[in-house]
């Protein structure tokens, strides 16, 4: 009887930490399309001096994390099912990033938005990728996809706090 409860008790743990790790990449996917959407806006509406250097900078991060979001949505979805990307908690939580950045940013430049944006998007990659690696949840695959995405926003932030260091 003891085995029994034992492996009731892992199993139940398993489930928790395959729901807790959906949620969290579908969060994390929801996450690269606002920041998408933070660039693209940018891209579009960028002006001033340096309009065209900066419109094709954003034109680059934009495509880049386009295709970061199909990445991880395929990862996620492969994983946890259809079920852990629905559409409407999907783009509520890319709303809220948006809304997040364009409140923090409200003074800012458009290059300085996109700074904020992707700075905050590799924090929360790094508390992904800690908290799925202490849950066991982490799948070699997984692992390799959010170390490339953040390996791409790195250089999304060097380049743009390079454009920064230019003003």
């Amino acid at each position: 009887m003891n085995h029994v409860l034992k492996l009731a008790k892992q199993y139940a743990l398993t489930i928790f930490a395959e729901n807790q790790a959906s949620s969290a990449m579908a969060k994390y996917t929801a996450m690269l399309r606002g920041l998408s959407i933070i660039h693209q806006q940018a891209h579009w509406t960028s002006k001033a001096e340096n309009y065209y250097g900066d419109h094709l900078l954003l034109d680059r991060l934009y495509e880049s994390v386009t295709k970061n979001v199909d990445s991880a949505a395929e990862r996620t979805i492969g994983l946890y099912g259809a079920k852990a990307l629905t559409l409407k908690e999907h783009m509520e939580t890319a709303a809220s990033f948006v809304k997040d950045i364009e409140e923090k940013s409200e003074k800012l430049t458009l290059i300085d938005r996109s700074l904020l944006a992707e700075e905050t998007f590799l924090k929360f990659s790094k508390e992904l990728y800690d908290s799925l690696k202490s849950a066991d949840a982490l799948t070699l695959g997984l692992d390799d996809l959010i170390m490339s995405i953040s390996s791409d926003h790195e250089e999304n932030v060097y380049l743009l706090r390079r454009r920064v260091s230019l003003e």
